[in-house]
């Protein structure tokens, strides 16, 4: 190989990483049909009164990811983004109010919190919510912001508006679309929150 042909193979790997990487730089993308490699195809939705929504909320809290999980998670909405295992976009807007049980910054830079939901609404039609469900908000930071307050309090209760999404590692989720999205709900008496946080 020529010195050329070397310059000129070195640059067509970089374009291909530069192509794979791109659509994660300014957040999701979002594919009807996707490639799954140890996660579950997003249930049908076919309105927010469809019973598989609420059937397919998650029952259980996510466990918490070690710093190595944490590292490992380079390029993961660029993978998402370009197809593998990677979101739907139901085309319906979501609101949920729940208790902020953890929080995690990733790479993206991407920050999660997981709630445990005391309401949800999938185009302003409540969802019954019979057992205790929990809910991922995923806020990409090169499109949104969010308040400090909104991670840095301990287990605060917040309200999440925007996209209702399937993650395909098994799960939905809500990501935001603008700043302020994301906010504390308003403050209720201790007693009452002692409540909430009970439940």
């Amino acid at each position: 190989m020529t010195y050329g042909e070397s310059v000129g193979a070195k640059l067509f790997l970089a374009a291909c990483l530069l192509t794979l990487a791109c659509p994660g730089c300014i957040g999701p993308l979002y594919w009807d049909h996707d490639f799954v490699i140890d996660g579950k195809q997003p249930p049908k939705i076919c309105g927010p009164h469809d019973p598989a929504l609420p059937a397919n909320l998650s029952t259980n809290l996510w466990a918490p990811q070690p710093f190595l999980g944490s590292a490992a998670e380079v390029g993961t909405v660029a993978m998402k983004s370009a197809g593998i295992q990677g979101w739907k976009d139901y085309h319906m807007q979501a609101c949920a109010t729940g208790v902020s049980l953890q929080r995690k910054f990733t790479s993206g830079p991407n920050l999660t919190i997981d709630l445990r939901l005391q309401s949800l609404t999938v185009q302003n039609v409540p969802i019954p919510l019979p057992e205790t469900r929990y809910l991922r908000v995923v806020i990409f930071l090169v499109k949104t912001s969010v308040a400090a307050a909104v991670y840095e309090r301990t287990n605060p209760v917040i309200i999440a508006r925007g996209k209702l999404t399937w993650n395909r590692d098994g799960w939905f989720e809500i990501h935001p679309q603008k700043s302020g999205d994301v906010q504390l709900a308003p403050d209720v008496p201790t007693s009452a929150a002692d409540q909430v946080l009970a439940h």
